[in-house]
């Protein structure tokens, strides 16, 4: 690879700025490189394995990470994934990337990355208290509901064929608000 490092062609724009980030920044994650110039992780990662610039900690066993992988520790997006992906250990990429609306490549990187490691935020609920959210949800009345959870709620009910990306659009909400929403009322 130090061959191909040797022989390459100057680095484009992007490039450039993926470089002088991961110099400057050298604790970055490749999805949080491309999250800052709104790229895409493959083209990070391919940018810094061609300049033969890896991440320092891209080699390192899960043991090993130097960042912590708590939930607090990572951006919107691997947030968003990694939760998903625990309180949903059946679902596929595509349906992670469909549920957080973002792209399979990167909740790829993030699950090969994070997910051994992750743990879900400490919110008092687990994969395992489906049933009692249930119980609790039923005993819910409209009037403990927000505004924008009872809009939540409609669009759900009104348009069953809706993403979870569809519903937040529709009445210009986040998607884990959505997300929590159906999820807490199981629509």
């Amino acid at each position: 690879m130090t061959d191909q490092a040797q022989t390459h062609s100057q680095p484009s724009g992007t490039q450039e700025k993926i470089l002088q980030l991961a110099q400057e920044n050298p604790e970055l994650t490749n999805a949080e490189i491309a999250d800052r110039i709104n790229g895409r992780v493959a083209t990070v990662r391919d940018t810094l394995i061609t300049y033969d610039e890896p991440a320092e900690t891209s080699d390192k066993p899960p043991t090993e990470i130097s960042k912590p992988v708590d939930s607090a520790s990572f951006n919107a997006t691997e947030s968003a994934v990694l939760e998903y992906a625990l309180r949903n250990p059946a679902a596929t990429n595509a349906e992670i990337a469909a549920a957080v609306d973002t792209h399979v490549g990167l909740v790829r990187d993030i699950r090969d990355e994070h997910e051994a490691t992750a743990t879900l935020p400490d919110d008092g609920r687990s994969v395992s208290s489906t049933e009692t959210d249930q119980a609790d949800s039923s005993a819910t009345t409209q009037e403990e509901l927000s505004e924008i959870e009872e809009e939540i709620l409609e669009a759900a009910t009104n348009n069953p064929e809706y993403s979870i990306a569809d519903i937040a659009s529709d009445v210009g909400a986040r998607i884990p608000l959505v997300r929590d929403t159906l999820a807490a009322h199981q629509v």
